[in-house]
């Protein structure tokens, strides 16, 4: 009787110890990445888009709340984003998608929309379509400007926006901007680009890696430390050049924009992201504070342009924080 009690109280020692190793296997159990992607008619477009989420089932990833995102550029495509977001990706849905003309969306264009105005368009023609009630908006450079300018017109449509280096309000404080960036260039650095633009590769059949130079070249002296640009993984298209000569419809707009008049309307919570040897933190970030009353200022440590690629942990952090409150 007392061999049989031992033998089973053994036998249910194995099986809870099991029971404890594979709960231990599911909650160790890493999360899987879950994409969605194709592309969609927006206003006269093809866009690309992707959702990306990390989690255990598809399910529940895409319950998720959205964060838009906008990308840099223009002429850039969402790409460069990924995988120095995935800290977000855990929590929420990310929307990427390739503006008009850009990346992986087609080159044909409606004339009318290709103004900032189209580009706010797009975005609320793409929270209509996939039926997000309300999305979080974040706009990183270039992206950062159609952010506010979206803001400006449909406050009523965002959670939360987050301006991430985001591009200057208006023309005037964007050429100080450029200005400071430029004087941050080493006459090295400029040799290498004037030696790039006579080699004629821009023009060859296939541009796709002189582009990425010269993509890389405007980079470098944006990060705060340069070693950190090989972590910058860009997209090129074949046709870029082509595509970069549609992008001259904007010369009107890049002209004479300012925004700073229209924000007092932006009404949800928004954060404002840069890194610490950004010009914009001298220039124009103040200003934006002064103007949305519901806005907060993060500045991230040992970073520049690309705070999500130099201090990923700290600007996640800083991101998820915010979209709580």
């Amino acid at each position: 009787m007392q061999k049989e009690l031992v033998a089973r109280t053994s036998r249910f020692g194995l099986c809870l110890w099991g029971l404890v190793c594979l709960l231990t296997a599911c909650q160790s159990e890493p999360d899987k990445l879950f994409t969605i992607d194709g592309s969609i008619e927006v206003n006269g477009s093809e866009l690309y888009y992707k959702r990306y989420a990390l989690g255990k089932d598809s399910l529940s990833v895409w319950q998720r709340k959205a964060i838009v995102m906008v990308h840099g550029g223009p002429v850039m495509d969402h790409s460069y984003f990924i995988p120095h977001l995935d800290e977000l990706a855990k929590e929420y849905q990310l929307f990427f998608y390739d503006q008009r003309a850009a990346g992986r969306s087609s080159i044909e264009v409606d004339s009318a929309f290709m103004n900032l105005a189209g580009f706010v368009e797009d975005i609320e023609q793409l929270r209509k379509k996939f039926g997000f009630k309300k999305i979080n908006l974040l706009g990183h450079s270039w992206g950062g400007l159609i952010s506010m300018k979206y803001a400006i017109k449909y406050a009523g449509n965002l959670d939360h926006l987050i301006l991430s280096g985001s591009m200057a309000p208006s023309v005037k404080d964007w050429e100080t901007e450029t200005s400071e960036i430029g004087k941050r260039v080493t006459p090295e650095e400029t040799r290498e680009r004037e030696a790039l633009l006579a080699s004629g590769a821009l023009g060859a059949e296939d541009p796709r890696e002189a582009v990425r130079k010269l993509l890389l070249q405007s980079f470098r002296p944006q990060m705060y430390d340069r070693a950190n640009l090989d972590s910058l993984k860009l997209y090129v298209p074949i046709d870029f050049m082509k595509r970069n000569q549609v992008y001259a419809m904007l010369r009107p707009d890049m002209a004479s924009f300012n925004l700073y008049p229209e924000m007092e309307r932006i009404t949800c919570p928004t954060l404002m992201i840069y890194g610490e040897t950004e010009p914009a933190n001298t220039i124009y970030t103040d200003k934006i504070v002064g103007r949305v009353k519901s806005s907060e200022l993060v500045v991230i440590k040992k970073a520049g342009h690309f705070p999500f690629i130099e201090q990923r942990a700290a600007y996640s952090k800083a991101v998820l924080d915010f979209l709580v409150r």
